[in-house]
């Protein structure tokens, strides 16, 4: 007998070394923290990246979202924005995580870069330890290679060291604490307590 899907994905990542808690989730059925896989982790003086979410949204239970990303702090943006190489940066991140296979999701405005969000979508039908493993791993790659686009800001807030006392410039965030939400209609990820989407305006209240 087959176990269900929230055993299952559970005992895949303790398989692998890579599951770390359950967390509350009041959008979800359930919601994993793993960490992600070693040779991809990130892990530096100015960020630490090595938390992956994983989680089947109630108001989207056909799916399993896997998902990572960062939201920068105002000495970050404020960085970027003072770059003359600034658009440059803008259009070679947008460029890579376009030839991705993962989706993704920019907060820019106002010539700065707010938050990124990797996401990765599962169908039920799809599902398996091979497929759960890859979207892991296929999202800590795209979010890694984002912040090695963005790496002349970061290398620019480390040569300041009354900014670097508690990782400088970025955060990482998570689906319970942040942009945990997807959009039903069009997909798009919104802050947990969102009532509509920020993209196409559909309510975002279940039930």
């Amino acid at each position: 007998m087959e176990l269900p899907v929230k055993e299952r994905i559970r005992k895949w990542c303790e398989e692998t070394g890579l599951f770390k808690e359950e967390v509350e989730d009041e959008k979800s059925f359930f919601h994993f923290k793993v960490s992600a896989p070693a040779k991809a982790a990130t892990n530096t003086d100015t960020l630490t990246i090595n938390t992956i979410d994983i989680s089947q949204p109630k108001i989207d239970s056909d799916k399993i979202i896997t998902q990572a990303g960062i939201a920068f702090e105002k000495s970050l943006m404020l960085s970027l924005q003072s770059l003359s190489e600034r658009q440059d940066i803008v259009y070679d991140l947008y460029m890579t995580l376009d030839s991705r296979p993962e989706s993704y999701f920019i907060d820019y405005s106002d010539g700065t870069i707010k938050s990124i969000v990797i996401f990765e979508e599962i169908y039920m039908d799809g599902l398996s330890k091979d497929r759960l493993i890859t979207a892991i791993k296929g999202v800590n790659k795209s979010l890694v290679l984002a912040l090695w686009i963005l790496r002349p800001v970061l290398e620019e807030l480390a040569n300041k060291p009354e900014k670097i006392e508690s990782k400088p410039g970025m955060e990482a965030i998570s689906g319970s604490e942040k942009i945990a939400a997807f959009c039903s209609r069009c997909g798009k990820p919104n802050e947990k307590k969102s009532r509509f989407c920020t993209s196409c305006g559909s309510s975002m209240v279940i039930g």
